[in-house]
């Protein structure tokens, strides 16, 4: 009763807010696509009673007070830039190199953002580095590295490579004056050079796998390679005023070691091994000191004793850590560069009211820092803080909501149970929010994981699964286990049901989560793993799955089966992004999950992502804006909503744009294009909208299923006595589960 008085509050709180006006200072706050301030707005004014006259007078708010500090700040790339390769500050300037959809772009920003393109002396196809000089800098252009990421973002390879360059110099103004052709060729594996100083008269260019050592005529006075066989990788160079540095890692660890480089004779002098935690890129500061830049702090580095003491912490700028490469003095702060990075980011002084801190309770979730980071970096109101609760910190994470010191938000891959209770149903706020709303979503998503009318976790990223057959064999979606068991018969012998590697335990492995999210109830917290439906699957996995095999003969069944498709009559299959499904020639149907009476025409959601709120944190406004900035995000993921890695994105929008996208351009790895014909296209819009299913994930829930099914699959009981056993034990655990 308390815990629904609780959701009661919760939800009057938040109507309360959802009808505010806006916030002081919002027309003044800063206003991204994907970080627009929410509909949730703290009221402008209080209204106190007039003691004398009865009458409600209005009382001002007192403003916040306001403070200067350090903000990492992202500025928009110029129109045609696709992503950085090459960056370099000079005087009030700070000097971009590209990648654009025909070859390599160049450009200059100053110190408000203010963006002006520039002219290459002659087109190039790829822009290495960018390095200061004594009277202006100079720039190094050629054509395509062995492999490179292009404008849409694709892995693109150029075998093999002509690897030719030149070195371009320009003046301080940003006027070119000449270019000398590099006298080598440099097109190998590691030789896609990512930076570059002039010292020693000459240059030191650094490759992932090696140093080049340049004379200013282009020839080469030497070079250093990585070990062979090994994980070395050169990270970064710096150059103070006594020195030039390079940053040396290994790819496996978080081994490092800081070189003095001999740039006369093409050697190091002095290696000094860094114990500092993983180590990521070099740096000058204002006053010319060697900097560190660390996953979680940047260090200002003593060359000789190795001492460091910290120059700020990247949570203190309110993002989690950073992988910059460089940093360099610009603009009273500093320039900070990575390897395609697809913004110009900048460490800048800013005056503004102080952020409120919003802790994000997360599973060790992979993407998940970047989404944050872009949140943080997008306003400067509030700053979302990761506070990692995987494995068994869950425990801790659980009890420390009891105890009522739930963070405000919550993410983990897949909905928590024992969480859902302490979230807040967001359907009232997505039904007052103009620009989101349920239509924002997958419809069929939505649905799947609305429990009891309400909304307690917010999808970001899926999959979907499901059963798939010749259309020789079926015709239609949703079938039966009495008509796969009639069209076998039919067959006479000519297919199996499934390939020889399905064995009875994995295919009750695959249809348990389908037949659970179908079977259990969980807001009352009961199952029907009794029921005629259950028992018929038992029996149908009993029948039909293979005998079980150890993992050498598995894999022996696997290899000789796997080869054609639609060598058995079902095949499964789980998809991340929109299948190409080219091996199977348009002749293919999406069947969902066979059930007792094939009224199941569609697949199985399964969750790669998901938010919720508090029912009661300590700033609604703060956590419904970055709810709202994820999901505006969200929308953007048209290749892959996992932040940058594959899976499907939540957002209708962005799922449409996807679908459109692989019939369209496709995709592109290698050099290997990848389309989906109309057929397939249609055939996965289909499946995704006739899915309504999200896949159990209760791990103790199904390892109960599945442990108890296996004495009736190795003939010790019956079907029937098998699923009494398992709905006995699931009920008790699932009457265990909701009284906690």
């Amino acid at each position: 009763m308390k815990e629904k008085c609780r959701r009661v509050c919760a939800l009057l709180l938040a109507l309360l807010l959802l009808a505010g006006c806006a916030a002081p200072g919002a027309a003044d706050a800063p206003q991204k696509e994907n970080g627009k301030t929410g509909n949730i707005a703290l009221p402008v004014q209080a209204a106190d009673a007039d003691t004398d006259t009865g009458k409600t007078v209005s009382v001002e708010a007192e403003p916040e007070a306001l403070e200067t500090r350090d903000e990492l700040a992202a500025r928009s790339l110029p129109e045609g830039m696709a992503s950085v390769t090459a960056q370099c500050a000079v005087g009030q300037m700070l000097y971009l190199g590209g990648v654009g959809q025909d070859g390599a772009v160049f450009a200059r920003m100053d110190a408000a953002g203010e963006v002006e393109m520039q002219t290459l002396p002659e087109p190039f196809d790829f822009f290495y580095a960018l390095c200061r000089t004594e009277d202006g800098f100079d720039a190094l252009c050629g054509s395509y590295p062995l492999t490179y990421m292009d404008a849409d973002g694709n892995l693109a390879q150029s075998d093999p490579s002509e690897g030719s360059m030149t070195l371009l110099h320009f003046d301080a103004d940003g006027s070119f004056r000449a270019e000398t052709p590099l006298a080598e060729r440099y097109g190998g594996n590691g030789e896609n050079f990512k930076g570059m100083v002039k010292a020693g008269g000459g240059y030191v260019c650094q490759g992932p796998r090696t140093l080049v050592f340049l004379a200013e005529d282009g020839t080469q006075r030497g070079r250093i390679d990585a070990q062979q066989d090994s994980g070395q990788v050169f990270a970064a160079l710096a150059q103070t005023e006594t020195a030039v540095y390079a940053l040396v890692c290994d790819r496996y660890t978080d081994a490092a070691e800081l070189w003095t480089l001999d740039t006369a004779n093409a050697a190091a002098k002095a290696v000094l091994p860094l114990d500092c935690g993983q180590a990521e890129g070099l740096g000058i500061a204002a006053d010319g000191g060697l900097l560190l830049n660390t996953e979680e702090a940047v260090l200002r580095l003593d060359a000789g004793s190795g001492e460091t003491q910290t120059l700020f912490s990247w949570e203190s700028l309110g993002v989690n850590g950073q992988s910059y490469a460089v940093l360099e003095p610009w603009a009273g702060g500093y320039a900070l560069y990575e390897p395609y990075q697809e913004t110009a980011d900048a460490i800048q002084k800013v005056t503004a009211a102080p952020r409120r801190e919003l802790t994000l309770a997360a599973g060790d979730v992979r993407g998940l820092t970047a989404i944050v980071n872009d949140f943080n970096r997008s306003q400067t109101r509030y700053t979302v803080k990761i506070v990692n609760y995987s494995g068994e910190e869950m425990d801790r994470l659980r009890t420390e909501v009891l105890a009522g010191n739930s963070p405000e938000l919550f993410c983990f891959e897949t909905p928590q149970t024992s969480l859902t209770k302490a979230c807040a149903d967001l359907y009232p706020m997505l039904d007052a929010d103009a620009e989101l709303g349920r239509g924002f979503f997958v419809p069929g998503l939505l649905e799947a994981m609305t429990e009891g009318g309400a909304l307690y976790w917010l999808p970001y990223s899926f999959h979907v699964s499901t059963m798939i057959a010749s259309a020789d064999d079926f015709d239609h979606a949703g079938v039966s286990f009495q008509e796969l068991e009639t069209r076998l018969a039919a067959l006479d012998g000519e297919k199996t049901l499934f390939q020889p590697f399905v064995t009875k335990s994995w295919l009750l492995s695959v249809l348990a989560p389908f037949a659970a999210a179908r079977l259990v109830d969980e807001a009352e917290g009961t199952c029907r793993f009794d029921s005629e439906e259950f028992l018929e699957l038992l029996e149908f996995c009993g029948r039909w799955g293979a005998e079980e095999k150890s993992e050498e003969d598995l894999v022996l069944a696997y290899e000789s089966g796997a080869a054609e498709p639609f060598t058995a009559v079902l095949e499964y299959g789980t998809y991340v992004g929109v299948p190409p499904m080219t091996s199977y020639a348009d002749r293919f149907y999406f069947l969902g999950y066979p059930t007792q009476d094939g009224t199941e025409k569609g697949g199985m959601f399964g969750l790669e992502l998901c938010f919720a709120m508090a029912a009661q944190p300590s700033d609604p406004e703060g956590a419904w804006e970055f709810l709202r900035f994820v999901m505006h995000r969200n929308e953007q993921e048209t290749e892959g909503a996992y932040g940058g890695t594959c899976a499907l994105p939540a957002s209708q929008k962005a799922m449409d744009a996807m679908i459109e996208k692989m019939q369209t351009t496709g995709s592109s790895f290698l050099g290997t294009e990848t389309k989906v014909s109309v057929y397939a296209a249609a055939q996965f819009r289909q499946l995704i909208e006739s899915t309504t299913r999200l896949e159990s994930t209760d791990e103790a829930l199904l390892e109960i299923v599945n442990a108890e099914a296996m004495p009736f699959f190795y003939g010790e009981k019956t079907a029937e006595e098998a699923a009494r056993i398992i709905q006995n034990r699931a009920s008790l655990y699932l009457a265990e589960r909701s009284a906690s």
